[in-house]
């Protein structure tokens, strides 16, 4: 059938040596990553959360140059200081709030810190990606990547500390799903169309575009923050929109 021929074309050439080479190191580095960022999402309001994460621009900028030898335009790197300076606006109005218990105050150490450092990591997984889908089917490296995280994951959950996970003793008995709802399957669904949508992009545009693009979803952030929550923005965080 079409199908099973488009299967068997993506996993044309496919071996587990090759799959541990190019996909389990992001794997690692994504589910680490993402350990993080959950924690900071916490700690910090959403468009706060979406521009600091796209620190990540500027390490991907760095590290696909160092991996690669890809330079970027001088737009780009114009674009990318206007990034740092918005988020150096955001970390500091962050820094100021970090004492108020308000629901969208921004903490500096639990909440921008850990983003920064699961953006630094996000630089660093898309140039590894970006270097391995050079010659790798996006969708099967997506695939690749998401069945070595579970792994990660999984490993994690047992290893760490409760501190770290506190539900880790409802997962062991109840499973990986527990405390699921219908709520919970769509921000699953669209993480994981996500995915598959990033693989494309990095493949055919490359990280740093990626992530331009992504930049676009932070205006989309701000005028649903506004309408289903009614938080206001603040004024560092309307400065470093643009």
């Amino acid at each position: 059938s079409r199908w099973g021929g488009g299967l068997r074309h993506c996993a044309k050439g496919w071996t587990l040596q090759g799959s541990l080479r190019f996909a389990a190191l992001p794997a690692v580095n994504y589910a680490v990553q993402n350990m993080l960022m959950f924690h900071a999402y916490h700690h910090v309001d959403f468009i706060a959360f979406n521009l600091l994460n796209q620190t990540k621009l500027l390490s991907t900028a760095l590290f696909v140059y160092l991996l690669i030898g890809h330079k970027q335009s001088k737009m780009q790197i114009v674009a990318l200081v206007m990034l740092v300076f918005g988020a150096f606006l955001l970390a500091g109005e962050a820094k100021r709030s970090s004492s108020l218990p308000t629901p969208t105050g921004n903490n500096f150490w639990l909440g921008v810190v850990p983003l920064w450092i699961a953006s630094m990591l996000s630089g660093f997984g898309g140039a590894l990606s970006q270097l391995a889908l050079v010659s790798r089917n996006s969708f099967v490296y997506s695939l690749e990547l998401a069945v070595y995280s579970i792994v990660v994951f999984g490993l994690m959950i047992l290893l760490l500390p409760a501190s770290v996970f506190k539900d880790r003793d409802r997962i062991v008995s109840e499973g990986l799903l527990a405390g699921w709802g219908h709520a919970t399957v769509l921000p699953v669904a669209v993480q994981a169309a996500g995915a598959l949508c990033i693989g494309q992009v990095t493949k055919y545009a490359g990280g740093v575009k990626k992530g331009f693009a992504i930049v676009c979803g932070i205006l989309l952030t701000t005028v649903l923050q506004q309408l289903l929550y009614g938080f206001g923005v603040s004024r560092a965080t309307f400065v470093a929109l643009p």
